[in-house]
């Protein structure tokens, strides 16, 4: 099979045998690791489509628990979730295979391929998601080709079965400015399925609002860590949707927070996010759903 895109979408430190396809269904089974429903949700549907049986978790520890319980062929594990973070429920994971975790059982563990997702734009974070046992990382946002290439790489027994046309729509044509909404980049994203961009669409409008409070919450607690994940937190969920101008914003957030940079900055920023999701909205036709935020 083809090699993984080398232009900043990943870097490959482990190169797997072929695995054995042992599990509940389809082509394999692939464990997802995600805390946004969104981003859940696109990852889901290009895997389902491709025929994959999909085993879901919504933060570290539950991801554990599903891997210990199944037989897992491959893990797409987002790095910041709740409860536990994807470097610790790697590390378990790792631990579980070695025979070294006080859960280990006698069963057959070999090396499972994890996927780190991540939206972080600082290479630090991108070299810890190799050096933590992680295999590749994609960045969000991330298209059906992306996957494809991961699905050929890691699971080459199966990659026969699994074409580019089972999900590519064709070439994604990114804009070199930010788009208030990028609904061409979005449906790429979403295999040009437009039943998922109506479905998501308004669970991005409902949500925005609630997580734009919680990061108003910790602005006011001047609490830099938190403001951080937040921060990153909004920036993968909007990469994924479209909303690039949002995404910019707390692109920017989090780069200050990370370096511990000035309240008043960030609180100048986060200011500007509320207008931005307005204009998202006109943009994107739903402007009075938003509202009810």
């Amino acid at each position: 099979p083809p090699a993984p895109p080398r232009n900043g979408e990943g870097s490959l430190l482990f190169t797997p045998p072929a695995l054995s396809g042992k599990g509940g269904g389809g082509l394999g089974n692939i464990l997802i690791a995600e805390d946004n429903p969104i981003n859940m949700l696109v990852i889901r549907s290009h895997l389902a489509k491709m025929g994959f049986h999909i085993i879901e978790a919504v933060n570290g520890k539950e991801a554990v628990e599903k891997y210990a319980e199944n037989q897992i062929d491959l893990i797409f594990m987002d790095i910041h979730m709740p409860e536990m973070n994807g470097f610790e429920a790697t590390r378990k994971i790792r631990e579980y295979e070695a025979g070294t975790a006080d859960y280990a059982d006698d069963t057959d563990k070999k090396h499972t391929p994890i996927i780190a997702l991540t939206a972080d734009a600082f290479s630090d974070d991108k070299n810890k998601c190799l050096s933590e046992g992680m295999d590749f990382y994609l960045s969000k946002p991330f298209g059906p080709e992306e996957i494809v290439n991961v699905i050929q790489r890691f699971m080459s027994d199966k990659s026969e079965s699994v074409s580019k046309d089972s999900s590519d729509v064709g070439a994604n044509n990114y804009s070199p400015l930010p788009q208030i909404f990028d609904r061409d980049g979005f449906l790429y994203r979403i295999g040009g399925n437009t039943k998922i961009l109506d479905e998501l669409l308004p669970m991005f409008i409902e949500r925005f609002p609630k997580d734009l409070s919680v990061l108003s919450s910790f602005i006011e607690k001047q609490d830099l860590k938190e403001i951080h994940l937040q921060a990153h937190s909004l920036r993968g969920m909007c990469l994924t949707i479209g909303a690039e101008v949002l995404a910019d914003f707390a692109k920017k957030i989090e780069h200050i927070a990370h370096h511990n940079g000035s309240i008043e900055e960030i609180k100048s920023l986060s200011e500007l996010l509320a207008p931005a999701f307005r204009e998202f909205c006109e943009e994107a036709g739903k402007y009075q759903p938003c509202d009810r935020g």
